[in-house]
């Protein structure tokens, strides 16, 4: 792999600091890192990288998100680029990035990491869906064994980026999954990694589940939490829950308030040492959702949960529209607002 090789010859790949979690704080050596994160979503489409492409390059954006200060990029990917990474990026999807054209998946995201590096950016990679759908769990498309090859094609090549803060396990488990098959797998993966790739020394983000009963979000409940994660609980993994509001789950969730959102991650903090990090939170931030916006944003800041990845860059996410019109240049400060309110000293530092 020459690419990999110049990298290297850079200083971008090699021995790196470990992340690591401390009573309720993630640190990057020594120095505590606060996350103020973007999830910036299109690797897992049939572009094979993260959308807008056809309108600005790479840079542009990374620029942006550098200067309102997100530190960090959640990028979801598909099980379908994971297993084949050299499919090469179509046409139409970076007719904006010259620079680009001709790359396949695989050196899109060598790309992706050398340049967020640069700008002390980290980036948590996120199993996203299979066959174009986030599956129930752990997925109805594949098996458990695909999931974990899948996984080991990907860490295999971008483990020893410095900057890979973690990786997502399985995104958004629903469909009546409890708690004791989602602990189950989650256990079986972590082990697997530890095994077959020691060279990954990040993080691992485990979501909530869907509470049928008392509707939840994808991913968003740990009120069952299963002791097998609870008792004695691995340091190397992240609470990550996905909150969200009107725009996604409608009007009713006008009705969640502080006691639901202590029953479904609240508690986390005053239980467990592990890092609490919002996987996804946002919405169109209009309307009755802006009012619920601002009623998360206090819960948030008064629980000191305040470690998110900002759903999302994008504005094609038709649901909740990104922080980008859809022009993808014009920002909606409202949303700027709500992220700065939630984190304002996100951490910048060299990897």
């Amino acid at each position: 792999m020459i690419f990999r090789a110049i990298l290297i010859g850079l200083g971008f790949l090699g021995t790196r600091a470990v992340f690591s979690v401390e009573k309720n704080k993630m640190y990057y050596a020594n120095e505590e890192y606060r996350i103020k994160g973007i999830n910036w979503f299109g690797i897992e489409t049939r572009c094979n990288c993260p959308h807008g492409l056809w309108i600005h390059n790479t840079e542009f954006y990374l620029d942006l998100i550098q200067a309102k200060q997100f530190n960090s990029i959640r990028v979801p990917f598909s099980f379908e680029v994971a297993m084949n990474l050299d499919a090469v990026l179509p046409p139409d999807c970076v007719s904006a990035d010259p620079y680009v054209w001709g790359f396949t998946a695989r050196k899109y995201l060598h790309h992706l990491f050398y340049n967020a590096q640069k700008r002390k950016i980290s980036i948590l990679l996120d199993f996203h869906s299979d066959h174009g759908v986030i599956q129930p769990y752990p997925t109805s498309g594949i098996s458990k064994n695909e999931i974990f090859q899948a996984w080991k094609n990907i860490l295999v090549e971008y483990s020893p980026y410095k900057n890979l803060i973690g990786i997502d396990i399985k995104n958004e488990p629903h469909g009546g999954v409890n708690w004791q098959e989602w602990s189950q797998f989650v256990l079986e993966f972590v082990s697997f990694v530890k095994t077959t790739i020691p060279s990954f020394q990040g993080l691992f983000w485990v979501q909530g589940i869907e509470e049928q009963s008392d509707f939840s979000a994808w991913g968003g409940s740990f009120s069952k939490l299963d002791t097998n994660l609870g008792v004695n609980p691995n340091p190397r993994i992240v609470f990550s829950p996905h909150v969200y509001g009107v725009s996604v789950r409608g009007i009713n969730s006008l009705t969640d308030g502080a006691a639901q959102w202590d029953e479904w991650f609240g508690f986390l903090n005053n239980y467990y040492e592990n890092l609490v990090c919002i996987g996804e939170i946002g919405g169109f931030n209009g309307g009755s959702d802006a009012t619920w916006h601002q009623n998360v944003l206090s819960y948030l800041v008064s629980k000191g949960i305040t470690n998110f990845y900002y759903w999302c860059l994008n504005p094609d996410s038709m649901d909740t529209g990104g922080i980008l019109a859809p022009d993808w240049t014009t920002l909606d400060q409202s949303k700027i607002d709500f992220c700065y309110n939630i984190q304002p000293h996100p951490t910048f530092i060299d990897f």
